[in-house]
């Protein structure tokens, strides 16, 4: 459609947003019932960060549909007992969510260990498991140590992206600096710029010395490091991402920050409007997650094999916030992969909210 053609690319990401809340549908009708499953798709489709960033080009939205297909996918491998299958498609989807953002690199060996660790949950058998292991390996293995050693061939670093570097220095060792020595954003820049090499003969040069110099700042000062991570946690974890929006939906505005002159009074009423919605639906989700994830915990204690599945999305949740913070550009937007979790959570939370009001208990199979 052309090189040139956001349009035709937005369109498509709002497609693959759709398909995302189908996809979160399934699980929760999997998992629960027709009702909760319901009750998902709505808050899906009334998030604004999933509407925001479907409507961005950035990595957001393809990223957050494979890793959700992914978490369908697991479902079935843990309740089917055609599991081989399902293991492959994991393998397959966490490998073409780790093509579209490195980030998800370690999550796959965190599965394995938690399958390992719940082993008697899934298989009495060590050589199904060792079955089941291989072929969530074997897709993702072959796939980025060929995409490493094609960077390798073409750059001299083997890695999925020679950003890592880059990431680790201007990012999270400036984050250090700015916090640890009170500096500004621009001082920080000075002071890394003026500690690397002038010149670099190699790619490979200039990742290694950017590597090289990030771990001595970050080990260099520690509760720093400690200090800009725990506010990265709480932008991540509590930051409804209203600048973001602000700069998008307003059109004056665009690429600006929200205008806080008190004569654009109908810039200041949306704003205000923008505020309270998201604030709300954070605050109702979050608090409907939790009760929603305590009683299916409750649930599946004695020996449900869903038991599995729900540490499974608790353990993705805790892996992208803790990956993603301890940067200066940690936000809102790191976010947005694991949303469809918590408001799958939210949705039976809300379900057994509704349940309890309604009936008083719940019944063996709501429907």
């Amino acid at each position: 459609l052309g090189e040139k053609n956001h349009y035709a690319l937005i369109v498509l990401q709002i497609l693959i947003n759709t398909l995302t809340i189908l996809i979160i549908y399934l699980v929760a009708l999997k998992l629960w019932s027709y009702k909760a499953a319901l009750i998902a798709a709505l808050l899906m489709a009334l998030d604004p960060l999933q509407t925001l960033y479907a409507q961005n080009i950035l990595s957001e939205t393809l990223f957050t549909f494979f890793l959700s297909l992914s978490l369908l996918a697991f479902v079935y491998l843990i309740s089917s007992t055609k599991k081989f299958k399902w293991a492959f498609a994991i393998g397959v989807l966490l490998t073409l969510a780790t093509m579209t953002r490195p980030i998800s690199y370690y999550l796959v060996f965190c599965i394995i260990f938690g399958l390992i660790l719940f082993k008697q949950r899934i298989t009495h058998s060590w050589a199904g498991l060792g079955g089941i292991v291989l072929l969530i390996l074997l897709p993702f293995i072959l796939t980025t140590t060929a995409w490493k050693l094609r960077n390798e061939n073409l750059t001299g670093i083997y890695a999925l992206n020679d950003a890592m570097s880059e990431t680790m220095l201007y990012y999270k060792a400036k984050g250090v600096l700015m916090v640890g020595k009170s500096l500004s954003d621009d001082a920080a820049q000075e002071e890394i710029i003026k500690r690397l090499p002038k010149h670099f003969n190699t790619p490979k040069e200039r990742a290694d010395a950017e590597t090289k110099l990030a771990k001595e700042i970050i080990l260099g000062d520690l509760p720093g490091y400690l200090k800009l991570t725990l506010q990265g946690l709480k932008a991540i974890i509590l930051g409804p991402g209203l600048t973001s929006q602000a700069m998008f939906y307003d059109y004056n505005q665009r690429g600006k920050y929200p205008d806080t002159d008190t004569n654009h009074k109908g810039y200041k009423l949306w704003y205000l409007l923008l505020i309270g919605y998201t604030l709300l639906l954070m605050m109702i989700t979050y608090l409907f997650a939790v009760y929603g994830f305590f009683h299916a915990i409750k649930k599946s204690l004695k020996t449900s094999p869903q038991l599995i599945i729900h540490l499974f999305m608790l353990g993705t949740i805790l892996y992208f916030i803790l990956i993603s913070t301890g940067h200066t550009a940690t936000d809102s937007r790191m976010r947005v992969p694991v949303i469809p979790i918590i408001l799958l959570y939210a949705s039976y939370g809300l379900f057994f909210w509704f349940e309890r009001l309604k009936y008083g208990k719940i019944t063996k199979h709501p429907e």
